[in-house]
């Protein structure tokens, strides 16, 4: 292994060359060990990947026949189907429990297919996402318990199935084995991917990153994000000159703080157990979430993310805003600005896969307890793993945090670092721990993943210095908008409107045109008739026929307006647009960033399309769009 007092010391040359090119330093030894777990990890029901077949099974032509007869017999017609696609079938048109556990029970094999538990989950959740939609519609405010009516319970009892056909925790079930009946990566892996343990898997960038919180260390410059002392940071102007656009780490950001928060239960010395806050797709009661939190079999366990205002108007005690995040350009928007404050809290193996934060605004994640792994890459270099269109309007990544890991993309990252100058980064990897800060420049791609149960709280905002890449993104990103909740947005323009129409100064001749697109929006009358139109949903979740919709509504107009109409905030406005003139021109200039495609990417997007034709074998990724859930 590198001697890590050697890369605490290293320093780039003027030149901006590549540590690596000095010291020849190997980041092989900083890779992602995935190794530790993976030949000792077996499936309950005896469930084996897909190699096992080759070895076990087609090396005798006796026993492949007899393989192909098992399958026909417990399949049926379906057997023509590769196993995917019945799951999948089942998790589209299966919509209740009962239904479930029937097909579940009808065949050895659909035993083992049906075991895994975001089987129950999905339909778990569909049905929750549905109850919730009409309790909407009627504007009541229910506990939503998923098929009470077919006898589920309505508490958690340790496992998705257990909690929707009742079955006490403590009650163990009689598994029913494979007997060397399914050999399929599909199903092997989610159940492999749940028992990663990342303390071993990335134990070397963990003592790493450790030396570095001890000491405040400013660089292991390889890959490492730089640290300060707040009191330190602030004494020069650093934001402002050298990290309004680069990541960076404050200590000691909670010194002055009467309260801790030491794990996630500590929550209820301010809250009460029935106070419900949001888990991704669902909303509990912390007392249900902590239920799940401590037993839950879930590759990918959900995670405590709210932005109620009324709830976190409570935990002011326990974290501190920074002083770089005071200056907001968001905050004048005022009832109707985004959502911009989270708490987020989960056990570990949690966390988020790639994204950017939303409306390009710059964020801040203060750590009040656990340990975090954050990945972070500049805007212009897209993550191994990850597949954006041009205009990252759809973003597809693996399902699941361990799954990117465990394909080696972790690894693939860790080789941009090796790219890393002092004028250019590719990539950086750091950890956060109780009491630090870490700064989220705008449109910076990142990832987080919680090595130890964690809470935290997050705040987006939009400084001076990156507001000319918000208003580029109101003006040539509007389908990409989100967190605006339109009606009250337009309400809102119109009050404005009314109150500035014999004010606007038309200075020069953009702001003429800006004035003129915002005055026509209510002397054409679209104001009202959008109002007709539209409810008062969050503008990032609409769909795609009524996208056309932000088309419409001025908010880039409206927004140049406020600022402009602020004797404070106003001073930056002349400068940021000229900078959105110059980042304008850079974007029509032609030249687009490359995707960067790994070459195990290409491997995976090839038995993808073998599975899509109905394969058993080979090793698939699951995929979804991306939400903007932020860390």
């Amino acid at each position: 292994m590198s001697d890590t007092s050697v890369l605490k010391k290293q320093k780039l040359n003027d030149k901006g060359s590549s540590p690596n090119d000095s010291l020849k330093i190997d980041l092989s030894s900083f890779r992602a060990n995935t190794n530790t777990f993976l030949s000792t990890t077996k499936h309950p029901l005896g469930i084996l990947p897909d190699g096992n077949y080759l070895m076990s099974i087609r090396g005798s032509n006796e026993k492949k026949i007899k393989h192909a007869e098992d399958v026909q017999k417990n399949l049926g017609h379906l057997s023509m189907w590769s196993y995917e696609q019945i799951i999948e079938f089942v998790k589209n048109y299966v919509d209740d429990p009962q239904t479930l556990k029937s097909l579940q029970h009808s065949s050895r094999l659909m035993y083992g297919l049906l075991f895994e538990d975001d089987i129950w989950k999905n339909c778990y959740t569909k049905e929750y996402g549905k109850l919730e939609e009409e309790q909407k519609s009627k504007e009541i405010k229910n506990t939503i318990v998923p098929f009470k009516e077919l006898g589920a319970s309505d508490t958690w009892r340790g496992t998705w199935r257990k909690t929707l056909l009742n079955v006490p925790e403590e009650e163990e079930e009689a598994m029913i084995k494979s007997q060397e009946l399914i050999f399929s990566d599909f199903i092997f892996r989610p159940y492999q991917n749940r028992h990663i343990n990342y303390k071993k898997t990335f134990k070397k960038i963990l003592e790493l990153e450790k030396t570095n919180f001890e000491n405040c260390n400013n660089g292991n410059l390889l890959f490492s994000i730089d640290r300060f002392v707040e009191d330190e940071f602030y004494k020069e102007n650093n934001f402002a000159t050298k990290f309004h656009n680069k990541p960076f780490i404050l200590q000691n950001t909670l010194a002055c703080k009467p309260k801790r928060i030491n794990k996630i239960e500590d929550l209820l010395e301010t809250f009460t157990p029935e106070s419900k806050f949001r888990q991704e797709v669902v909303e509990w009661s912390l007392k249900e979430y902590f239920k799940y939190y401590h037993a839950n079999k879930d590759e990918s366990p959900l995670y405590l993310f709210d932005c109620n205002k009324d709830l976190l108007s409570k935990l002011k005690e326990y974290f501190v805003k920074p002083n770089y995040s005071e200056l907001d350009f968001f905050n004048l928007f005022e009832e109707t600005r985004p959502d911009h404050l989270w708490i987020i809290a989960g056990p570990g193996n949690t966390g988020s896969t790639f994204h950017k934060d939303p409306n390009s605004t710059s964020a801040w994640n203060q750590l009040l307890s656990g340990l975090k792994l954050w990945i972070m890459l500049p805007p212009d270099v897209s993550p191994p793993g990850v597949i954006a269109d041009s205009e990252e309007e759809n973003v597809t990544a693996p399902l699941s945090l361990s799954e990117w890991v465990n394909a080696g993309f972790f690894n693939d990252c860790l080789k941009l670092c090796e790219k890393n100058t002092s004028e250019k980064q590719y990539c950086l990897i750091g950890c956060t721990y109780p009491g630090e800060t870490i700064y989220v420049p705008s449109n910076w791609w990142h990832s987080v993943i919680n090595i130890e149960a964690s809470v935290a709280m997050t705040g987006n905002f939009v400084p001076k210095e990156n507001l000319h890449r918000v208003l580029n993104f109101f003006k040539n990103r509007k389908l990409q908008i989100s967190g605006f909740h339109l009606k009250n947005l337009i309400v809102s323009m119109a009050d404005f409107h009314s109150k500035n129409l014999n004010a606007y100064k038309a200075t020069t001749e953009n702001m003429d045109a800006i004035i003129g697109r915002f005055v026509n929006f209510f002397e054409s009358g679209k104001s009202v008739s959008l109002l007709k139109d539209i409810d008062d949903e969050d503008c990032g979740v609409l769909e795609d026929e009524f996208n056309s919709i932000l088309n419409e509504i001025p908010i880039y107009e409206y927004f140049v307006l406020l600022i402009d109409s602020d004797p404070k905030l106003g001073l930056h406005l002349q400068d940021s647009m000229k900078k959105l003139q110059e980042l304008e021109k850079q974007q029509n200039s032609g030249q687009q960033a490359k995707v960067r495609e790994s070459e195990m990417w290409a491997k995976l997007i090839q038995h993808i399309e073998v599975a899509q034709k109905g394969a058993n074998s080979g090793f698939a990724f699951n995929f979804a769009d991306e939400s903007s859930d932020d860390d």
